[in-house]
């Protein structure tokens, strides 16, 4: 499985940055390839990822495989990829990439509280650059609440330590 997964992964990127180098020569002219590469690009790192077992490889490549996704959105005139919700959309996409190692990686519970974590700051960020919290709400909220992702915080380090502890052990 790892050397087919390699193999299929080295192929496909040869022939993506083959592309890419026409597409710069004027030998064709493919529109889309840029945010659909990307897409791809990041699909293919995460099944060698995943073949591999590595969470490094599984959360940066799940990162580019939304990044991709989100650029498709662009061209597809669905999102505006240079709006000024980029950094709402980037706090979610590092957010959500968590959720792969979640569920890859034994179901361990620090990426699923730091992938919340992150989820949750970025669906502020959207909801207040969309204008449905208000300004004055959010102020309200971060100042009485910041103290709650501190002991968010420690809660990740202290359950990552117990469950590396246990796996020490065993």
């Amino acid at each position: 499985m790892k050397r087919s997964a390699s193999l299929i992964t080295g192929i496909i990127l040869i022939l993506l940055g083959v592309a890419l180098v026409s597409r710069q020569f004027h030998l064709f002219d493919f529109h889309y390839l840029k945010s659909y590469g990307l897409f791809i690009f990041g699909l293919l790192f995460l099944i060698h990822g995943i073949s591999r077992s590595s969470s490094p490889k599984i959360y940066f490549s799940t990162v580019i495989t939304l990044i991709g996704l989100y650029y498709i959105l662009d061209v597809l005139n669905i999102v505006d990829a240079g709006s000024q919700l980029s950094v709402a959309v980037y706090t979610l996409i590092f957010g959500l990439a968590f959720y792969p190692l979640t569920l890859l990686k034994n179901r361990r519970l620090n990426y699923l509280l730091m992938g919340n974590l992150i989820t949750l700051i970025g669906f502020i960020f959207l909801f207040w650059h969309l204008e449905i919290i208000n300004h004055r709400i959010l102020i309200t909220l971060v100042d009485r609440y910041w103290p709650v992702i501190i002991v968010l915080l420690g809660l990740i380090f202290l359950i990552s330590s117990f469950q590396f502890r246990g796996k020490k052990s065993a």
